[in-house]
């Protein structure tokens, strides 16, 4: 089985300020899925902040907030910046947003949403073997970090070679000739 877990692709604070340090897309902008491969469910549910018992303010689930919406073969899901950023809801007179995730693949089946968005980012690739050429600023706050073992870039590469890329493609590929019964 296959799954992603709840999450918004904005992230803000309880008090509703978007977090640029922690964001990987532009503020306000939508993202795009397209779906292609077995239909899955998409879920949603809805936060609201409370205080804690330290009396701080956090983002509680609502119980029975979870609706589902389907993504099948080809589909295109909008997703509204909208509904991650925390407003004001007039009827519940309290500060809510939306999470979605919790989409699961079962077996064999392979599902592939294809998600786009703005990203502030930007990176240079080899052209020779489409790896990312980091700045040298961004290595060395890899290198602090492996330091302080927050990352331990050795295990990671270990973990990078063992790395199959044609047995991978293979097995890709293999499900979509099955999948489309070609």
């Amino acid at each position: 089985m296959s799954s992603m877990g709840w999450h918004c692709d904005s992230k803000f604070s309880v008090k509703g300020k978007f977090l640029d340090n922690m964001n990987g897309q532009v503020y306000n902008t939508p993202v795009v899925i397209f779906s292609i491969g077995k239909s899955r469910y998409l879920k949603w549910r809805r936060r609201f902040v409370q205080k804690n018992l330290n009396g701080r303010n956090e983002f509680v689930i609502e119980s029975k907030s979870l609706e589902e919406m389907l993504l099948t073969e080809g589909s295109v899901c909008i997703i509204n910046p909208r509904d991650e950023e925390p407003h004001i809801d007039e009827l519940l007179k309290r500060m809510v947003h939306f999470q979605h995730g919790d989409t699961k693949v079962i077996g064999n089946d392979i599902s592939i949403g294809f998600v786009f968005r703005v990203s502030p980012h930007s990176c240079v690739c080899s052209k020779h073997d489409n790896r990312v050429i980091l700045p040298e600023n961004v290595i060395n706050i890899i290198k602090s970090k492996e330091k302080g073992k927050k990352v331990n870039q050795e295990e990671r590469n270990k973990l990078y070679n063992k790395f199959d890329m044609l047995e991978y493609h293979n097995i890709l590929k293999s499900h979509f000739l099955k999948y489309y019964n070609i």
